[in-house]
């Protein structure tokens, strides 16, 4: 029950003749305001096989989630979870031990806390993994599923109840679809299972809107693979269900799946067959109306075999994995696609290689508010045939304010200028704390923390955040007595006046109390 994501990529990258990937852009991004530069590349890992698999933003730091081979127990794996800032500085990591091989396959924001799930293998044995993580990297709850074969793959919520996505053993030859929600104690609130006789069904992904719950993930029938995409109910009740196949296609399945502003976005990975030999693949970027499954344009990538999709706010799509060409040199690389709501692709672009032994993939994004993009995943290194988990930073932004070109153009500002609106700020960190960056709000204090939006940036505090540090101090506060904003470990000493005026005082009083007695005792 591996994930077949995972699975899959891994077959794509030892069935070729890898290269080391140097992240290049070789087309002209200039004249493409879509276009996104890479600005950095981070490589996590030791001497074994790691891979991170999902990602998501918190409280503007990214969070992935993943796993790293372990050497306490030869050949088994550690689930792990990591916290970095948004130049990819590692804040903290965790490794997380549930049984002999355990993953973290999807994460989320939940309240002030993040979710991860995955699944922990016990030789034949699979138990499906929740995991409850605070801010400071502290597990707070971890709850495993033993009570039949489990794998959880995608996780979602809407703040109210979580929502995991994943399979459960029917028979030891089949699995049926399995949803479980649970709140925000950790209590499982309902169980669903979904399934037809005979045929294996299993979700990889899963997003939830207006109360629906949107998975999609593969079917397998008579040894055909393909993809599935169901609309239900929190009750179990099934709206719509899809199933999508070719007559050529020898596999098929959905690996992720966004929802936005009544429309569904999925990601479908096929290969071709004739007779006895995969001749091709590809895969597909279908959008569906979310009310009814209707679909409302789709586009093929051939060759390109996107495992990961993210929607932004403006309804712009990024598409990221590998892909296979034998008209490129060479012919397996790195891609990343961009597409309007519309389906119109803004941007596509592969990176090239120079060298010879190390093949690097993408296997997930994700894009922060000021839209830079995170793709994340492994390299492969073919000689000594390790994997380190791999995180690639894209993005164009020409006047150096932390926001990219592309979204310099959603929000009016200038491209030129760092600072659209004159008030000392620059456009991106005004984007990233939702400020006005096409007007003068400098003087405002938005968290009424006793310091301007202006002083914030200046200290580094956040100014929709009146205690940033978490200290108990309002950030006005401390900067007024001393103390640093940033650091919970550094508090106001605000009775130091007190007890100087009662040093000073009890002085006075003693110098008083002394010449009182001398001018008595003198005759």
């Amino acid at each position: 029950m591996m994930s077949l994501k995972v699975f899959f990529c891994i077959f794509l990258i030892v069935v070729i003749n890898p290269v080391f990937y140097v992240w290049h852009n070789h087309n002209n991004h200039k004249a493409n305001f879509f276009s996104e530069d890479v600005l950095a590349v981070m490589t996590w890992g030791g001497e074994g096989e790691d891979f991170f698999c999902d990602a998501t933003f918190w409280d503007n730091s990214l969070v992935v989630v993943g796993y790293t081979e372990s050497f306490v127990l030869d050949g088994s794996y550690d689930a792990v979870v990591l916290k970095l800032d948004r130049s990819l500085n590692i804040d903290w990591s965790n490794t997380i031990s549930f049984g002999y091989n355990d993953t973290l396959f999807g994460v989320c924001v939940y309240g002030d806390n993040i979710l991860a799930v995955g699944f922990s293998q016990w030789y034949e044995n699979y138990s499906g993994v929740v995991v409850e993580i605070g801010m400071s990297g502290r597990i707070l709850n971890k709850l495993v599923f033993r009570s039949r074969n489990t794998a959880f793959y995608g996780v979602s919520t809407d703040q109210e109840w979580v929502y995991i996505a994943g399979a459960i053993e029917k028979t030891p030859d089949n699995a049926d679809a399995f949803i479980v929600i649970m709140d925000g104690q950790f209590r499982i609130i309902r169980n669903i299972t979904w399934g037809k006789e005979s045929l294996d069904e299993y979700l990889y992904a899963i997003a939830m809107a207006n109360n629906i719950i949107y998975v999609a993930g593969k079917m397998i029938k008579n040894d055909k693979e393909m993809g599935l995409i169901l609309a239900m109910r929190p009750t179990g009740e099934v709206i719509w269900n899809i199933t999508l196949d070719q007559e050529n296609w020898n596999f098929a399945s959905c690996y992720d799946i966004e929802v936005s502003k009544g429309k569904i976005y999925v990601s479908l990975v096929y290969t071709e067959r004739s007779e006895d030999y995969i001749i091709g693949g590809g895969s597909k970027i279908l959008c569906l109306n979310a009310t009814n499954g209707l679909e409302l344009w789709n586009i093929t990538l051939d060759r390109r075999y996107a495992f990961g999709i993210f929607v932004d706010k403006f309804d712009i799509l990024y598409a990221a994995g590998i892909t296979i060409d034998p008209a490129l040199t060479p012919s397996h690389q790195t891609f990343f696609t961009k597409i309007s709501g519309q389906g119109k692709i803004l941007f596509n672009n592969t990176y090239t290689p120079i060298g010879e032994s190390i093949l690097a993939v993408g296997l997930d994004l994700c894009v922060d508010r000021t839209g830079f993009i995170y793709i994340l995943g492994s390299t492969y290194d073919m000689k000594y045939h390790t994997r380190d988990a791999l995180i690639i930073k894209l993005g164009w932004d020409s006047d150096n304010d932390t926001l990219t070109n592309s979204y310099e153009q959603f929000y009016g500002t200038d491209p030129r200028n760092n600072d659209t609106d004159n008030d000392g700020m620059p456009d991106g960190w005004e984007i990233l704390y939702g400020l006005d960056s096409l007007v003068n709000d400098s003087s405002d204090d938005l968290d009424h923390d006793g310091l301007t939006n202006l002083e914030e940036y200046w200290y580094g505090t956040d100014p929709t955040n009146p205690d940033t540090d978490g200290d108990g101090y309002s950030d006005g506060y401390e900067v007024l007595h001393g103390s640093d904003p940033l650091d919970p470990n550094s508090v106001p000493r605000e009775y130091t006046f007190i007890l100087v005026f009662i040093l000073i005082s009890c002085i006075v009083m003693s110098f008083v109390s002394f010449i009182i007695r001398r001018k008595r005792t003198t005759p």
